[in-house]
Order: C-alpha cells, then structure tokens, then sequence
C-alpha cells in the first residue's frame, strides 16, 4: 500500500471522529452525515488492509499477532463509534420533533431553538411570530414574519400574521394589501378557519379604512364558513347597521346555532335582545384569569358597539375607553376601541 494512500487514511479516520464528535455535540445534516460514514468505511478499508499487508510481511510471530488484533480493533472501534453516532442521530431526531412540536404550539423559546438548527424553516419563524404577538411583542413578530416571507414568498399563514398585526396598529391599507395577497390562495379545499380569518379581518379593515358598506362582502363570506363563532356573526351585522342595511331575518339566521353560555354566547344574546348588558358582564368574569381578560375585553367593546345601534353613543364611550385600556396589544378590538373614540371626538367637534 502507498504511503501517501496510508496518510490519507489515518487522516480520513481522525477526520471522521472529530466530525461525528461535532455531530453528537451540536448537530450535522443527516445528509452529511451518511456521507461521512460511509467516507470513513473507505478509509478503515485502506487501514485494515494496510495492517494486513505489514501482518503478512513480518516474520515476527509476536508483532504479526499484534497488527492483526490491530486490525481486527479497528474494524470493531469503527462499527462501535458507527452504532454510536447513528443512536445519537435518532435520539437528536426525535428531541427535534420534541422541540418542533413545542415550537407548532407557538412557545417561541422552543422555535428559537428549532430556528438555531434549522434556519431557513419558514414555518419555523411563522410560528415564533404568532407566539411573540400573542406576548404583545409585534415589533419582534413582525421582524420574523418578515424572515419567513422572505423565504417562502406567499405564504398564507404568514401574511395573515402580518395583516393581523397591521390592523392592530390601524394600518388599514397595509392589512388589506396583505390579506387581498392572502385570499389569493384561498380555494374550496383550504381549511375553513383560514378562509374565514382572511375575510373577516379583511372585512374588519374595510370597515374602518373605507366603509361599513365596504366590509359587508368579505363578513358575509366569512360568516359563511361557520368556523370561527360568534364574532364575525356581530361585524357583519355592525356593517349592516351602520349601512342602514335591515339584517333582522338574517341575524336571527346566523346566531341561532350561536344561542349558548359559550362565549362569546352572552354577547350574541344581547343583540338578539335576550340578555342585558348586566348579564354580559356578569358571564364575562368567569373563567379562567386568562379567559375573564379577554372577555372582559370583549364585553366592554361590543357593549359599546351594541349601545352605538341603540344610539346611545354617551353610553358606549366609557366602555370604549376601559376596552382600548385593558384589551390586549394584539387583541383588534383595543385599536378599534381607540378608533371610535377618535371617530366620536371628530363628531363632537
């Protein structure tokens, strides 16, 4: 066997041990792992035959038994090391899935971990986003949806994240850009939820930056798909209402199979006049902390908006200013709370 054949084989082996080392240590493309395996099968072929030749040339009995249990360790250190980077890569696997599945439920810690490894993952950063805004950090969600858009130009859930975040901060014209590019891919077979959120928030939207009238396609679509409850139900009738629009026969229609304590039940049955606003506010505090804020959110803008059909609007605006005080920074009905007061100071001018 060549000399310069040997070096590079005691060398190809060092190289596999320091590469599976950083593999079990920080992680390695499978990919590449394959390859390496197999590059340092090439290089223990080349050794053992190098211990074989040097075994049969000596006349040593002592050293000719040392150089083939020499062989015979390498061989058996190789299929060792190998059977231990290969339990090590699906034990990293499966503490992947782990962490992506953490990172699906949007924990963003868990996301940014999965991101370290795998950078380019669009969804990856869609879902760090999702959980950083609902945290009230939209600055940070705004900067992943935008990595995610740019590596996965169009996605859907991405840039309804974005129209979201928009809309909260009453850039009416930049949501709606946004979910005009998102409604794109909407088709007979996409989930309902996402269909039903697309137009909703769209419908939103246009309600404030254009009209009430102009929202009342995309609510009523959104209304259609029957997906996401009661909420959608009640914008469609604000629009209606403010379009002096008579909706009576179909928001019987819409709300009936919504009739429950489920809220946003209470809030329903208020408008279809079979609860007070006492009572509303009483269901409001139950629940969970969690689930009595954002109620209680709830409870106070679409009181508010109910007093506004009643034209009672000296009622509405102190419910308004609790709602755009305690509802949530990611939470729609906070910056729309704030836009009606705007809307209310305008007219009193």
């Amino acid at each position: 066997m060549k000399r310069a054949s040997k070096i590079t084989a005691y060398i190809g082996l060092v190289f596999f041990i320091i590469l599976a080392t950083f593999y079990v240590r920080w992680g390695l493309d499978d990919r590449n792992l394959y390859y390496m395996i197999a590059m340092a099968a090439i290089c223990v072929k080349f050794v053992v035959q190098d211990r074989k030749e040097k075994s049969e040339q000596e006349t040593d009995p002592v050293r000719k038994a040392a150089l083939a249990r020499s062989a015979k360790l390498i061989i058996s250190s190789f299929i060792g090391f190998t059977v231990f980077i290969i339990v090590s890569m699906f034990y990293q696997s499966h503490v992947d899935h782990k962490i992506r599945e953490q990172c699906n439920a949007m924990d963003v810690q868990a996301c940014t971990a999965f991101i370290e490894k795998n950078s380019t993952d669009s969804v990856a950063y869609m879902k760090r986003g999702a959980g950083n805004i609902a945290a009230g950090n939209l600055d940070q969600g705004m900067k992943d949806l935008t990595i995610s858009l740019s590596l996965r130009p169009g996605y859907t859930a991405s840039l309804v994240l974005q129209g979201t975040v928009y809309l909260v901060r009453g850039q009416y014209s930049d949501a709606i850009h946004d979910f005009d590019r998102a409604a794109l891919s909407v088709t007979p077979n996409s989930r309902k939820e996402e269909g039903a959120a697309i137009f909703w928030e769209r419908g939103m939207a246009k309600f404030y930056w254009a009209s009430p009238a102009a929202a009342i396609d995309d609510l009523a679509k959104a209304v259609q798909y029957n997906a996401l409850g009661g909420e959608p139900v009640i914008w469609l009738h604000l629009a209606r209402v403010r379009a002096g629009q008579q909706d009576a026969q179909e928001f019987e229609q819409n709300t009936a199979p919504l009739m429950s304590g489920k809220w946003p039940g209470p809030l329903i049955a208020l408008y279809s006049g079979k609860e007070t606003v006492e009572d509303v506010f009483v269901k409001a505090k139950s629940g969970t902390p969690s689930d009595q804020a954002d109620q209680l959110c709830d409870a106070n803008f679409y009181t508010a908006e109910w007093y506004l059909t009643q034209n009672q609007s000296a009622q509405a605006r102190p419910l308004f200013q609790v709602a755009k005080d305690i509802c949530p920074k990611a939470d729609v009905e906070g910056m729309f709370a704030q836009k009606e007061l705007a809307m209310s100071d305008k007219k009193a001018q």
